[in-house]
């Protein structure tokens, strides 16, 4: 999921390659992020993780590609999902080297190199971090954009730049002692408030304390991650 989010961000959110409309939310912005969640975030990635675990060979990610070629085919006839300059042979050629790319990172896991296990605990922890950024988004409690106004489409240009820096961060100081933990969660809050003055983040203060949260809970997050997967 995490791999398929960053692939995502570059695609979807600055390219403009397609757009998703399951018609869930009447603002478009939204309704394209939420189709988006389900497509990359859920079943692709399924898909790849099935493939992997399993260790089918080639044939299958073939057949797999194909069956996501043709539901992406469905959906344009269905008028839930357009195209821009995206094409559907893109997706079967890039699904494709999705599942490659799952398999190889599947076997630097099994190395239990240090590298690998930093970079399965980011995109673990990333993956919760955009999804809760992207609620509170939704629920119209914090806006990320540039000048006086904040539109979603600058927000969503924004919002997941912020959820990899601040996992990043929150990430590779997990394996330090529980006596700097307040430390850890102190720094995103200091580049909130950086952020408020300089006019990119919007929020109200009322609405502060559930960002607050997601600090904490992703920093939580990030310890437990950590100790899981390097156990």
């Amino acid at each position: 999921m995490g791999f398929a989010y960053f692939f995502e961000y570059f695609v979807l959110n600055i390219l403009g390659a397609y757009t998703y409309k399951p018609r869930i939310f009447k603002k478009r912005a939204i309704d394209n992020m939420f189709g988006t969640f389900f497509s990359q975030g859920l079943f692709i990635p399924l898909a790849a993780t099935f493939i992997s675990v399993f260790q089918k060979d080639w044939k299958w990610k073939v057949l797999v590609s194909f069956f996501y070629y043709f539901i992406e085919k469905l959906f344009l006839r269905l008028k839930v999902y357009k195209e821009n300059w995206w094409r559907p042979i893109f997706t079967f050629i890039f699904i494709n080297g999705y599942f490659f790319l799952s398999d190889g990172f599947l076997t630097r896991l099994k190395t239990r190199k240090s590298w690998v296990l930093k970079v399965a605990c980011f995109f673990s922890v990333e993956v919760f971090h955009i999804i809760l950024m992207f609620q509170l988004a939704v629920r119209k409690k914090i806006r990320f954009g540039l000048g006086r106004f904040h539109p979603l489409k600058e927000h969503f240009l924004i919002s997941p730049l912020y959820s990899l820096g601040l996992t990043f961060i929150s990430v590779f100081a997990a394996k330090s002692g529980k006596v700097l933990w307040l430390l850890r969660l102190l720094i995103p809050t200091a580049i909130d408030i950086v952020l408020i003055k300089i006019k990119i983040l919007k929020i109200k203060r009322k609405d502060y304390r559930e960002l607050f949260l997601v600090h904490s809970l992703i920093e939580a997050l990030s310890r437990y991650f950590h100790f899981l997967i390097h156990k």
